[in-house]
């Protein structure tokens, strides 16, 4: 319940508005603000309000409306409060607003009217002791510096109240700052108030001291006196508010600050100076390395002080750009001035050079960075490469300029290979058979009756390097013109089994290879169409199935225009049942694939071969995306990957893939477990890769049916199991290959390779007079060197402890006779003897001559036929991988194919290699798996 309703408004300055006979005060500007009383004792309901707007000539407008009365309650009253206030020749900064007791004004004159309208007609209202006149104002006169003026609300039968208005004057002749405040306004930093000392307004001159990260600042000045006029370096500023944004430059920076009274009559200036210290930062942001084929060993930091940088082994001058963090530092290269992000070049006349750069920063703070610059040795020289290679049998695995040796996918009846073999370099020469063609191009080779091997040359064009490679095709006898054919019935049912349709599977064969084909036209759909509606069916099922022991190597489903037409006009799905996997047609999919106006067809094609099928899972289980859901975990291919080929995309398919060859436990929720962990990688021919979870069906009986995806294009499909082996234990990799996919097994293994190896492996000596070594360091072995901490770790361990000389020669190729002695300390003292005699015609009197023996008749490394040990022959990468494995017992396992182009099946460390770059997996049931992982 209220007892006041609040008006505000606008009329014409000068007139006089009248609320229910209430004369309402109007500021200069005609505005009001007025809460009109309610009267809800003699007006029980409502109340009228009734507005009367008078001109200077005497001309009126009246207004009027109601005020309802909204809920029966206690009615409050307010006797001591004011129903208006305002001023006449002052500005009130806030209107009146009910229940405000504090208010302040702006005079523009030396007198104000002060207007105040009673809430209770009957009290008395006083202004600074002054009744107010019978037009409801008092005038007051308002000095220079203002003054404040008490308003008070005398009611008959309650407590007095009164109300404050504080107006300031605007005649004043005072021109001085109260406060003056610096902000920071470095990008940073934007905001903070910096610290000063206590500003009184009485100083000519005022100083401010900041460090060297503060670029910017801004000035807040305010001004003793309302209505001053302030400039900041000849912008005006109003009182109280920032100022622009000012640079700072290092040293002395003058702000000159101006106030000028009220009253115009006095100005005062103010010499505010802010000091900026130097800089001390005389770090780089960048070495600029501006010399071609020019590398850093480790990233640059600019608190690191110490650098290698590998150049070409031909380089005779490092160029350096260097840029400093701080603009003003300076900087000197060898003693040489160099401007900030200018190129010089210094020249290269030692194999190890250092280099000095000095920064110097404006507070003469300096920092050197020390740069060694490392001539590389000259690598061997490349062969050229294969680009492509294409042969009309078709490989059996995907073209890698790495693989040297491939096979033919089907066998030929002519007489001649059609080979299209291109080299990477324009320059070098394809040889097939005494044809060269330069950069390559198509050859037509002789192929004999049975098994042939073509061999591929590719030459560098100065005839230094070669590079072959090889592939096995046969030629078959053409017994006939035409291929083996024979038909064979299936059925097409419903999806309740109340009917069938037949039709011919047509089985050809031809060149070893057998194909399935079932081809349906419009003849067929309206058979279909027809047994379905009679049996008020919706789903037309067709089985492709296959001949008992004798499965096709291929099948092939064709379906014409018409027939997609008919069935999608009858409101019926499709699907296609064949052993590896069924198709879902859905009837939506069906109409748009029939106004296409095309015949669609499915080839589908098992992957049973060993060698694909390997390559396939290797390729699978190496996929980032299954590698990120089976979180590191192992990873099982579930029966056969399957390649799918259609003409036609875009249409949302269902394909369900059985799960024939999943044996899931009696416990149901370990079977749900296994289940939850299954899930299909798909390797879209566009190059695309997915990996759908799938969804788990059922048969009408409960039976595990399969995993079901959508997808709306065919690639390669293969199901897998995350987490999917029984594995006692897990061995993972010791060694990789090269950014450029190969293993290289004949390249020698440097000593930090080494100790990189024995560090991953953990390897300890078992030697108690070395085993505690203290890592001292070695001088030649740089604190930024990549195996730097390895190379402690050794040392530490007691197993590599350098040479004579406190050397460790990281990049030298480490010999036998090194490798033996490391073996001899990871043996155990009770080691047996595996070898009769280590008695070598080379190595009598070699230093190494004992750790040899020790290592011999361990059988971890053996001599050659001639009775020589070759102690200072350079360990290649696969006799290391040898001699490691046996040092560590690695299990090896029966491998198929090699997983690196570069190492032949043939190889004679083929396991070994394998084993040390691969996942060893140890199964229960006592076999060994070696899973690639690269």
């Amino acid at each position: 319940m209220t007892a006041k309703i609040y008006i505000t408004g606008q009329t014409d300055a000068g007139a006089k508005l009248v609320i229910n006979g209430i004369s309402v005060p109007l500021n200069d500007e005609g505005r009001f603000v007025y809460y009109a009383p309610l009267d809800w004792v003699t007006q029980a309901d409502r109340n009228q309000i009734k507005i009367t707007e008078s001109d200077e000539i005497g001309n009126k407008t009246e207004y009027g409306f109601e005020v309802l009365r909204d809920l029966v309650g206690t009615i409050p009253t307010y006797p001591g409060d004011l129903a208006a206030l305002t001023t006449g020749s002052a500005k009130m900064s806030t209107p009146y607003k009910f229940g405000t007791n504090s208010y302040q004004a702006l005079a523009n004159a030396d007198k104000v009217r002060v207007y105040a309208v009673p809430m209770t007609a009957s009290s008395v209202v006083k202004v600074d002791g002054q009744t107010l006149s019978e037009n409801g104002y008092v005038d007051v006169d308002v000095p220079a510096a203002g003054r404040t003026v008490q308003i008070l609300v005398h009611p008959d039968n309650a407590a007095d109240k009164q109300y404050t208005l504080q107006i300031n004057g605007t005649g004043s002749s005072v021109a001085v700052l109260r406060t003056l405040k610096l902000n920071n306004a470095t990008a940073s930093q934007t905001g903070d108030e910096l610290a000063a000392q206590a500003f009184t307004g009485a100083e000519e001159s005022y100083a401010v001291y900041v460090n060297n990260m503060v670029d910017q600042v801004t000035l807040t000045p305010g001004a003793l006196k309302a209505g001053s006029d302030i400039k900041v370096k000849g912008q005006a500023v109003p009182s109280g508010q920032a100022s622009q944004t000012i640079q700072l430059q290092v040293g002395e920076n003058q702000i000159p600050v101006a106030v000028t009274s009220p009253d115009k009559s006095e100005s005062r200036s103010y010499k505010v100076a802010v000091w900026r210290e130097p800089s001390s930062n005389a770090q780089l942001k960048q070495l600029g390395l501006a010399t071609e084929g020019a590398k850093l060993v480790s990233d640059f930091h600019p608190a690191t002080l110490n650098y290698q940088v590998l150049v070409p082994n031909t380089t005779g001058t490092i160029t350096l750009q260097p840029a400093v963090e701080q603009s003003d530092a300076t900087i000197r290269i060898e003693g040489q001035a160099v401007t900030n992000g200018t190129a010089l070049s210094i020249p290269i006349t030692k194999d190890a050079q250092p280099l000095a750069i000095e920064v110097s920063a404006q507070d003469g703070t300096k920092l050197t960075y020390n740069v060694s610059i490392l001539r590389q040795k000259t690598l061997p020289v490349q062969p050229p490469l294969l680009s492509s290679l294409q042969v009309n049998t078709t490989l059996d695995s995907a073209f890698n300029p790495y693989k040297l040796n491939y096979g033919s996918s089907f066998t030929t009846t002519s007489g001649k290979a059609n080979i299209t073999a291109m080299a990477n370099d324009p320059q070098a020469a394809v040889t097939i058979k005494g044809v060269s063609l330069k950069g390559g191009g198509i050859f037509t080779p002789d192929l004999s009756i049975g098994d042939n091997t073509i061999i591929v040359s590719v030459e560098s064009a100065d005839r230094t390097v070669s590079q072959t490679y090889s592939i096995d095709m046969k030629r078959v006898r053409n017994s006939s013109s035409k291929p083996d054919q024979n038909e064979r019935q299936t059925t097409i049912s419903g999806s309740s089994g109340g009917w069938t349709y037949q039709t011919s599977i047509v089985r050809t064969a031809e060149g070893g290879k057998t194909v399935d084909s079932v081809k349906l036209d419009a003849q067929a759909a309206r058979a279909i169409l027809e047994r379905a509606v009679q049996n008020k069916d919706n789903i037309a099922r067709i089985y492709v199935t296959d001949v008992p022991d004798a499965p096709a190597d291929e099948r092939f489903v064709s379906l014409s225009t018409d027939f997609l037409t008919v069935l999608a006009d009858g409101g019926i799905s499709l699907q296609i049942v064949l052993p590896d996997v069924q198709f879902t047609i859905a009837e939506a999919s069906l109409q748009q694939m029939g106004k296409d106006g095309k015949d669609a067809y499915f080839r589908v094609v098992p992957i049973r071969a060993d060698a694909e099928r390997s390559e396939v899972t290797s390729r699978v289980q190496a996929a980032e995306l299954v590698q990120k859901a089976a979180g590191g975990q192992p990873v099982i291919v579930i029966g056969q990957p399957i390649k799918i080929e259609t003409n036609f995309s875009g249409y949302k398919t269902e394909l369900l893939f059985p799960l024939n060859n999943l044996t899931l436990p009696e416990n149901e929720a370990a079977a749900k477990q296994i289940l939850s962990e299954l899930a299909v990688y798909i390797e879209h021919s566009d190059g695309d890769k997915a990996l759908s979870q799938g969804e788990i069906r059922y048969d009408a009986e409960g039976k595990l049916a399969g995993i079901a995806i959508e997808i709306n294009k065919f690639s390669t499909f293969t199901t897998i199991q995350k987490n999917g082996t029984d594995a006692l234990k897990v061995l993972q990799p010791y060694l990789s290959g090269y950014p450029d996919g190969t293993f290289r097994p004949s390249q020698a293994i440097t000593r930090a390779e080494l100790a990189t190896i024995l560090q991953r492996i953990g390897a300890r000596s078992t030697t108690s007079t070395t085993a505690s070594t203290p890592a001292a360091g070695f001088p030649d072995v740089a604190e930024g060197h990549w195996a730097a901490k390895a190379i402690a770790d050794m040392q530490r361990s007691g197993l590599m402890l350098g040479d004579n000389n406190g050397l460790f020669r990281p990049e030298d190729a480490i010999t036998r006779a090194e490798v033996a002695s490391i073996a001899a300390r990871l043996l155990p003292a009770t080691a047996n003897s595996n070898t009769p005699t280590a008695d070598y015609s080379d190595t009598r009197n070699h230093w190494a001559s004992e750790v040899i023996k020790q290592a011999s008749q361990a059988g971890i490394l053996q001599g050659y036929e001639d009775g020589t040990f070759q102690p200072d022959n350079k360990l290649n990468r696969a006799e290391a991988v040898k001699v490691l494995n046996r040092l560590f017992e690695r299990p090896l396992a029966n491998v198929k194919s090699s997983s690196w182009p570069d190492v032949p099946q043939d190889h004679w460390a083929i396991q070994e290699i394998e084993s040390a770059s691969g996942t060893v997996k140890l199964l229960s049931d006592g076999s060994v798996y070696v899973a690639p992982n690269h």
